[in-house]
């Protein structure tokens, strides 16, 4: 497993929106420190350059069913390298190939790469039980773009595992070029609690990323993890 600080990073999904939005926070922000050193777009994942292996972490932010190609690759190709996912809409059969590889390198799967929406999800899962015990109930809205294929999404689903025992009411809309609002509504006999998380533009998303290669790529030990374990570790 290597170790150290990240310089080499491969950029999966490099022609989606969040993958432009990594590419210019790495060139931005990270310039001389990081270099990405491949880009591949997501109909393209099968095929990777010898440089993937080389690398110190992959950032894929493309698309459940090329992920799961891109994993099996690396799989034959026997590599190590830590990979961080950004895909939403997974499969239980796709998701097996994500558990495979973590048996062999660092991987962090998250539904969302803000650090400001992970400790979001913190905050919730803390108040839920307290909430529960005073008899609210709970809410979750999230809105995004049109172009935002699944729905609810992925973070509006890690909402719902934070709430425990909690049944929430879910709501998906879909407007206009909305980059990501998610609201929690705990309401109980007299008040109503809210949480809410509004993205401004991706850039924090790309800067979230970035923060999770870099986390991944210091793992001594493969294994699955999230954006949990990269705040707070």
């Amino acid at each position: 497993m290597a170790s150290g600080k990240l310089t080499r990073a491969v950029l999966v999904g490099a022609s989606g929106r969040m993958g432009a939005a990594i590419a210019d926070v790495v060139s931005r922000e990270f310039g001389g420190r990081v270099a990405i050193v491949a880009t591949i777009d997501k109909d393209t994942a099968a095929k990777f350059p010898a440089t993937v292996e080389k690398a110190d972490a992959v950032i894929d932010v493309s698309a459940p069913a090329a992920t799961e190609k891109f994993l099996q690759e690396l799989g034959k190709a026997k590599a190590k390298v830590a990979y961080v996912i950004g895909c939403t809409g997974w499969t239980d059969a796709q998701l097996k190939a994500v558990h495979k590889y973590a048996e062999r390198g660092a991987v962090v799967l998250a539904p969302n790469f803000s650090p400001g929406v992970n400790l979001f999800l913190g905050l919730v899962e803390q108040a839920a039980p307290l909430l529960a015990k005073w008899g609210y109930d709970v809410m979750v809205h999230e809105t995004h773009h049109t172009r935002k294929v699944d729905a609810p999404s992925g973070t509006a689903k890690a909402i719902v595992e934070r709430l425990g025992k909690m049944k929430a009411q879910v709501h998906a809309t879909r407007a206009g070029n909305i980059v990501g609002t998610h609201e929690v509504r705990f309401i109980g006999p007299s008040d109503i609690l809210e949480f809410s998380h509004e993205a401004l533009d991706r850039s924090i998303f790309a800067r979230g990323a970035v923060m999770a290669a870099q986390w991944a790529h210091q793992q001594p030990k493969p294994g699955l993890y999230s954006m949990k374990e990269v705040i707070f570790d």
